[in-house]
């Protein structure tokens, strides 16, 4: 099992496989080559980044990539802007090395959350430890379709899109059609497509 559909099956959050399936991907690249080249990049990316290290499962594999890359290139670095913007230093306990060393040593069944959860419950009220999670994110799909629809528009604008090269400017157009008036929710899908967007036009003036 490749380590795509390894992430997949285990339900890991690797955005750029998950977000856009690859049915979605084929209708939306605008040389259908592209997906065949992405796919590779992508093995090559996961299979590169823990060659020599013998993790045991496909699971533990995709566990300790998941913790090499998004932990430190995602939410460790949103978290860093978020607490300097106000002059505040945050630490990550859960990064410590002792903790981390001893964490991957337990079984599966006792690194999740509900570990975590009974661990609280002996500090604090049961109802608290067992609350419901309460997802972090901001309302970013709802404003695509009130105040930053015509932000969205002008950055995926049919020009903008034929000139990067990437992707089919209809589909693209459609895609946001279909978000706006309610008929799918592509929140992902669409900031995914601005930021590839944004990171070309950064890479193409040499600001990268």
């Amino acid at each position: 099992m490749d380590m795509l559909s390894s992430a997949a099956a285990l339900g890991a959050p690797w955005k750029f496989a998950l977000v856009c399936p690859e049915q979605s991907r084929r209708a939306l690249y605008a040389d259908r080559q592209f997906l065949a080249a992405q796919r590779g990049a992508q093995r090559n990316l996961l299979h590169g980044s823990d060659s020599g290290a013998d993790f045991g499962s496909a699971e533990q594999r995709v566990l300790r990539i998941h913790q090499r890359f998004k932990v430190p290139e995602a939410m460790l670095y949103q978290y860093h802007c978020c607490t300097r913007a106000y002059g505040l230093t945050m630490r990550f306990p859960y990064l410590d090395r002792h903790f981390t060393t001893c964490i991957w040593a337990l079984p599966r069944h006792l690194r999740g959350k509900g570990a975590i959860r009974r661990l609280a419950a002996l500090y604090m009220p049961a109802e608290a430890a067992q609350s419901p999670k309460i997802a972090q994110t901001i309302p970013l799909g709802h404003w695509f379709k009130g105040p930053l629809e015509a932000f969205l528009r002008d950055q995926l604008s049919e020009g903008r899109i034929r000139n990067s090269g990437f992707f089919d400017p209809g589909e693209v157009t459609k895609v946001i059609n279909d978000h706006v008036s309610g008929r799918y929710n592509h929140t992902w899908k669409l900031w995914s497509l601005v930021t590839i967007l944004a990171w070309q036009s950064l890479a193409s003036r040499g600001d990268w």
